[in-house]
């Protein structure tokens, strides 16, 4: 029960902008490798691969702590909808002044009717989709989180499976990514 107060709090604290966001140059390829070994223990008990398919070498603008809370969600979220014996693949593709980061899993998918619901605060999806477990905080605080960074964060139609996408600056855009509240859509 205090876990999930802590999170309705973090959710709040970046809801009204009290949480600071720090802004700093970033490796796409360490944040990747960092949640990936994050993760690896779990994973490899439900023996699902975590891959980083392609990792771009420019800094992105970013807050270590926050961008990390961000990967670790989507990676959370990715394994408890993959089957076992599966792969999730991690990419950071650069281009037009930001990164694209892709956490891709083999689970059910998201229908198209909730993958802007997803990001709801309680929402917990379809029931059909697999094991359940959260109380729905974890894709609202990540969406959050990534508006605070001055990014933008989709699920990609794509299947099988999900495809969640998020976007930071460049640091070299750091100007653009003001901690400033982005703007989602449901295309790249």
């Amino acid at each position: 029960m205090s876990r999930l107060v802590e999170r309705m709090l973090h959710l709040a604290r970046l809801e009204s902008g009290d949480e600071a966001i720090e802004l700093e140059p970033l490796s796409p390829a360490e944040l990747l490798e960092r949640a990936a070994a994050r993760v690896a223990p779990v994973a490899a008990q439900r023996r699902v691969g975590v891959e980083i398919e392609e990792a771009a070498s420019t800094p992105v603008a970013g807050d270590r702590e926050h961008v990390g809370e961000v990967l670790a969600n989507l990676l959370d979220n990715a394994l408890r909808h993959s089957p076992d014996d599966s792969r999730i693949a991690l990419a950071a593709l650069g281009g037009s002044g930001e990164v694209r980061f892709e956490v891709r899993d083999q689970g059910a998918g998201i229908l198209p009717s909730e993958r802007e619901r997803v990001f709801e605060r309680f929402y917990t999806g379809d029931d059909s989709r697999g094991t359940g477990g959260g109380a729905g905080l974890g894709l609202a605080i990540t969406r959050q989180l990534v508006h605070r960074l001055g990014g933008r964060i989709w699920v990609a139609d794509r299947s099988p499976g999900a495809t969640v996408c998020f976007t930071l600056a460049l640091a070299a855009d750091a100007g653009a990514a003001s901690g400033g509240a982005g703007e989602d859509s449901g295309a790249p």
